[in-house]
């Protein structure tokens, strides 16, 4: 899991959540400036529908975004020719793509764009009944797929979920 990675997820969610907190501000500023005392009220009233709106959209991809955190910190993912590895906390599992039954997709309800619209994670089964995970975060889910159908594994899209 790199900065970068996210980055690019939480930083659209970001965005969205300081807009009314600007918005805010700028009430209080303008309203100096045209009274010389600060409209407290008048700017927390403006702005708290806005901030309201905007808390839907965005506190549930906050809440996706620290899941995976918490779930994928310090994992990593290598794709050899035969297998994959997958580390985490110094420890290390070698999965072979003839022990994998299937692979689950499971992405986000809201495919158009939104803070969360490209979140997502790959269960991966093996013949043993044993699982392992990994979401967007650790590696593109969307591109993964690929790697397991050159290698012959089933890849089942099990559907969406909801990110409340």
């Amino acid at each position: 899991m790199t900065f970068k990675n996210n980055f690019k997820f939480l930083g659209w969610t970001i965005a969205f959540f300081l807009l009314p907190v600007i918005l805010f501000i700028s009430l209080l500023v303008v309203s100096y400036q045209k009274t010389g005392q600060l409209q407290w009220s008048d700017a927390i009233s403006l702005s708290a529908a806005l901030f309201i709106v905007i808390s839907i959209v965005t506190v549930p991809g906050f809440l996706l975004h620290i899941k995976y955190y918490k779930n994928d910190k310090g994992k990593s993912l290598k794709f050899r020719p035969t297998y994959f590895e997958i580390t985490q906390n110094n420890k290390s599992d070698k999965i072979y793509y003839k022990d994998i039954l299937r692979i689950e997709i499971h992405h986000s309800t809201w495919s158009y764009k939104n803070p969360w619209s490209e979140y997502g994670y790959i269960k991966i089964v093996l013949q043993d009944n044993s699982i392992f995970s990994y979401s967007c975060l650790t590696h593109d889910f969307i591109s993964s797929p690929s790697i397991f159908k050159r290698n012959g594994v089933v890849v089942v899209d099990c559907g969406e979920f909801y990110p409340w």
